[in-house]
């Protein structure tokens, strides 16, 4: 199966979200070591829209990233369409990210694509520690329906 995290961008809350469900971070105080590995650059005309594999899961699902800037739904509703047209109904399942993107994050991320790496990583580190429930939420219910 693949888990398809969808986010504005591939680098900003969608990859926080796909990071901590892979288990690269775990706890608020985590993030401080991990944040700075992660990427929060500007992509290329060239690679918006496209897939950006994280890796696999323990159960060997393969997660993806895709930043889809605003138009999460028009994607997820296309993505789900190509599943039942193909009849793939249990290979691909999709993550909407963008309900734990808070203030912080977005500037945060913003920040970082315009060379305000410090600032913009102290952003991000404080939306995530803001809204960390309701990521470590969201990766659960996941887990658990994927486990079901």
């Amino acid at each position: 199966m693949k888990i398809v995290y969808l986010g504005y961008y591939q680098s900003g809350i969608a990859l926080l979200t796909a990071s901590f469900y892979l288990g690269f971070w775990q706890e608020k105080d985590d993030l401080n070591d991990q944040l700075e590995t992660l990427i929060f650059t500007e992509l290329s005309t060239e690679e918006k829209g496209k897939f950006i594999s994280l890796g696999q899961d323990s159960l060997g699902n393969e997660v993806l990233v895709l930043g889809c800037q605003g138009q999460q739904a028009i994607v997820s509703r296309m993505l789900k369409g190509l599943t039942n047209m193909f009849t793939i109904d249990n290979e691909l399942l999709i993550v909407d990210t963008t309900s734990v993107a808070n203030l912080w994050i977005k500037v945060g991320v913003k920040l970082t694509r315009v060379g305000w790496n410090k600032t913009g990583l102290y952003l991000i580190k404080r939306g995530v520690k803001n809204n960390y429930l309701e990521i470590k939420q969201l990766t659960t219910k996941l887990k658990e329906r994927i486990n079901s």
